[in-house]
């Protein structure tokens, strides 16, 4: 098994960031968060409105898809409590690998818990490795939320996937 590695902070003048590699997929994750009042556009303010910026330098063929799978997991996730707030999100990925969207999921939950963005649950992310981009969602319980494949979890795997996500959380936690 591949090594993960991963932190959160990494970015300082940022609310939230995260670093989430696997093999030759390096994941960046900012998270801002404005008041409405602060934004340009006028939009409901009895909702969190969510600002995604995915950028993959080198497969820009995926991004648009890989941003909408961003906002679903947002909107699934974020409590609705922060009313009349944007939540940015960037991710810059910097992948050739099959690998990049499950990834990025990881280093979004990460940056959204260096934000301080209440969650519903925590969520974790997984692959097959079997085709382009094929992921599955699990929540804490290990019920799958959002998928895009047909192989079943490998429960070693999430397991680890797992345990480096709450590690590097629970480590940042208590250093700072």
């Amino acid at each position: 098994m591949n090594k993960i590695e991963a932190s959160i902070n990494t970015i300082k003048n940022a609310t939230g960031s995260s670093y989430f590699k696997y093999k030759s997929t390096v994941v960046i994750c900012t998270i801002d968060l404005k008041h409405k009042n602060d934004c340009l556009a006028v939009e409901d303010y009895n909702t969190v409105l969510f600002d995604i910026r995915y950028r993959n330098i080198n497969n820009k063929i995926f991004d648009r898809y890989c941003a909408m799978i961003i906002k679903k997991i947002l909107q699934y996730f974020v409590l609705n409590i922060d009313v009349g707030k944007t939540i940015f999100v960037n991710l810059i990925v910097d992948s050739t690998d099959i690998n990049s969207t499950w990834c990025s999921i990881n280093a979004l939950f990460l940056g959204l818990l260096d934000a301080g963005v209440p969650l519903k649950d925590c969520f974790f992310a997984t692959s097959s490795f079997t085709k382009n981009d094929d992921f599955c969602i699990l929540n804490n319980n290990k019920e799958v939320i959002f998928f895009d494949w047909t192989d079943e979890v490998d429960e070693n795997f999430f397991n680890y996937v797992k345990e480096i996500l709450m590690f590097t959380c629970k480590k940042n936690l208590l250093y700072k």
